[in-house]
C-alpha cells in the first residue's frame, strides 16, 4: 500500500471511527536562488533549529537527520510542531520521548530557481511505561520554519530570493 499525502487510515475502536495519520508532513517553497546557494544555506538552518545533520546526499541534494531523540526544536517545545495525541497528563509530544526525522530536498525549477521540500516525521514513546510508539502528525509549522530560515539565510545574498 502506498501512502498518499493527506490520506488517513480509519479504524473502528469501541464502535467509533478513529482517523490515524501515518504519513510524513511535507512543506514546499520555491526560491529564486540556484540550488547550490540553498545547499550552502542549509547547515545554518539546521544549526538554528538544533537539529544535528547526520545525512548529506550531495548528488540528490538531500540534507537532514534521519531520526534523533529530542525534547525541543530550537527554543520550541515539541507540541509546537507535532501532534502526538494527549492524555490527562498533557500533550504526548511534550511528555513522551520523541524521535524526529527532518529532511530537506532541493530540486531545480524550470526558471532557474529552487524548490525546497521539507519532510517531517516523528514517533513518540512513553518514558515510563513499555509499549508501542505512537505516530505523530506534523502541524506544518516546522516545515514553514525551515523555509523561513532558508529565506533569511538568502537575504543579502546576490543570488538569493
Amino acid at each position: 500500500m502506498r501512502s498518499v499525502p493527506g490520506a488517513a487510515t480509519v479504524r473502528v475502536v469501541n464502535d467509533a471511527p478513529v482517523e490515524i495519520h501515518t504519513e510524513a508532513g511535507m512543506g514546499r517553497r520555491e526560491f529564486a536562488a540556484a540550488p547550490d546557494r540553498l545547499w550552502a544555506a542549509l547547515p545554518a538552518v539546521f544549526e538554528e533549529l538544533s537539529i544535528p545533520v547526520n545525512m548529506r546526499n550531495t548528488s540528490e541534494l538531500q540534507m537532514g537527520n534521519a531520526g534523533f531523540q529530542t525534547r525541543r526544536v530550537g527554543d520550541k517545545r515539541m507540541s509546537t510542531y507535532l501532534d502526538c495525541g494527549s492524555t490527562l497528563a498533557g500533550r504526548l509530544a511534550d511528555i513522551y520521548d520523541v524521535t524526529l526525522m527532518v529532511l530537506v530536498r532541493l530540486t531545480a525549477t524550470s526558471d532557474g530557481g529552487t524548490a525546497a521540500t521539507t519532510y517531517v516525521d516523528a514517533t513518540a514513546k512513553s518514558r515510563s511505561v513499555s509499549g508501542n510508539a505512537v505516530h505523530c502528525q506534523s502541524r506544518g509549522g516546522l516545515e514553514q520554519r525551515v523555509a523561513d530560515l532558508v529565506a533569511e539565510q538568502l537575504v543579502g545574498d546576490p543570488g538569493g530570493t
